[in-house]
């Protein structure tokens, strides 16, 4: 899960360093919010599963997160 969070990542950050140095970056942040989107929904969804019942508390942040995290692969 945390490979899947660091790929995203960097791909936002190569994206916003073309745009911060007056390239074009439309392809790398469309494939920035793409990668980002459908690992969020896998990444959120595998920690839904190992907190199990405690995934459906509103005491736990991993609640929030799934209800927010894209619905591509539910």
């Amino acid at each position: 899960m945390a490979t899947k969070v660091e790929a995203a990542h960097q791909m936002m950050v190569k994206a916003a360093r073309l745009k911060d140095s007056g390239q074009r970056n439309d392809l790398e942040a469309g494939m920035a919010k793409y990668l980002a989107a459908e690992y969020c929904a896998d990444v959120v969804g595998q920690s839904f599963r190992i907190h199990g019942g405690y995934g459906y508390s509103k005491e736990y942040e991993i609640e929030r997160l799934y209800r927010e995290a894209p619905t591509a692969h539910r």
